[in-house]
C-alpha cells in the first residue's frame, strides 16, 4: 500500500493505492501458493539490480 489515512472521527483505516502502471518486467514473490511480494520495473537494469541483493 503507498498512503494509509486514519479517519478520527471514525477510526476508519483507509489505503490510497498506487497509480496504475505499465511494467515492462514483473517480479512475483510466492510463498505456499500466496503472493507475498509484487515489483514491477521499467528496465531489465532495475530487475537485475533487485535480484543481486
Amino acid at each position: 500500500m503507498d498512503k494509509k489515512y486514519v479517519t478520527k472521527n471514525t477510526g476508519v483505516t483507509t489505503y490510497q493505492l498506487p497509480p496504475p502502471c505499465i511494467a515492462k518486467y514483473l517480479i512475483v514473490v510466492v510463498d505456499r501458493g500466496i503472493a507475498s511480494e509484487v515489483n514491477y520495473f521499467d528496465s531489465l537494469k532495475e530487475a537485475k539490480r533487485l535480484l543481486e541483493k
